[in-house]
């Protein structure tokens, strides 16, 4: 191809080679004529262009209307085919619909306004995607083996009448929703001393009652026996007592009242042997 073919094929004219010099400066001009021309000018995708005057019909010639398209798709289903682009909002986060199974993503909104249900726990294996507001790293491993009835607010009715065995250990609840059992073995423990016994004041003030509790605890109204958590704090047996988020006595722990108990019957026992002795 010779010079000047190309611009010969495109409708421009050629400078011969008798051209007078004094005419090069429109030469020159016409030249960027057809420059600015060809700026202002539709050019074909072939030769470099978009084949279009406004964005949307080069969208379109260029096929990116369809890939929006396919993108607005993708991000308007939960099942979306794998490698789909996912369309992202004018704060960057992954436009995801509501999940309709529990292999499909789910966008924070519908995280935050899941709640628990009784039928989120049926049998077989433990699906913590159907349980949104129940941390993952409070799951580790395991199945539930047997069917699971719930009484609601959390409860298995199904450990009512499932018998345990031997190995059995008693269980506990922290303050974070994790349960678990204590360990009491010497490996786990240091700096270990004997726990002063109660004095006789605090002895005497220990006190067992019977109540019922109020209708909104438990409309039935029968008669429980115990003690009153702020009665244990105020004799100082705080590691006796567990407390709520403000404070205030919660509970007891009533598993420890007997380590109480059996310091001061050891030194009653010390001072009954020693009167025994003299007599």
């Amino acid at each position: 191809m010779a010079i000047g073919d190309l611009a010969a094929a495109d409708g421009m004219d050629l400078v011969s080679g008798s051209t007078p010099a004094n005419t090069l400066d429109d030469e020159l001009n016409k030249t960027r004529d057809y420059i600015a021309e060809r700026n202002e000018a539709v050019r074909s995708i072939a030769r470099g262009g978009t084949g279009a005057s406004s964005a949307a019909a080069a969208r379109t010639n260029l096929g990116l209307a369809d890939a929006k398209a396919a993108v607005d798709a993708a991000s308007a289903s939960s099942s979306a085919d794998p490698g789909t682009l996912v369309k992202r909002d004018g704060d960057g986060k992954f436009g995801v619909p509501t999940p309709t199974a529990g292999t499909h993503p789910a966008n924070k909104t519908y995280v935050d306004g899941k709640t628990w249900s009784a039928s989120d726990i049926t049998s077989g294996t433990f699906n913590s995607d159907r349980i949104p507001d129940l941390p993952a790293s409070k799951i580790t491993s395991g199945t539930i083996s047997r069917p699971v009835s719930t009484s609601g607010n959390g409860r298995f009715g199904g450990a009512w009448d499932n018998n345990i065995t031997s190995t059995r250990r008693a269980a506990w609840i922290e303050s974070d929703g994790t349960l678990g059992h204590t360990s009491s073995s010497r490996r786990y423990k240091k700096h270990i001393a004997p726990y002063p016994a109660l004095t006789a004041a605090q002895f005497a003030s220990l006190r067992v009652v019977t109540f019922q509790w109020r209708n909104n605890v438990d409309p039935s109204d029968h008669v429980e026996v115990g003690m009153i958590a702020e009665e244990l704090d105020e004799l100082g047996l705080t590691w006796a007592v567990f407390y709520d988020e403000a404070g205030r006595p919660e509970g007891i722990h009533y598993d420890r009242i007997v380590l109480a108990v059996i310091g001061y019957v050891q030194t009653l026992d010390e001072r009954v042997t020693a009167l025994e002795a003299s007599s």
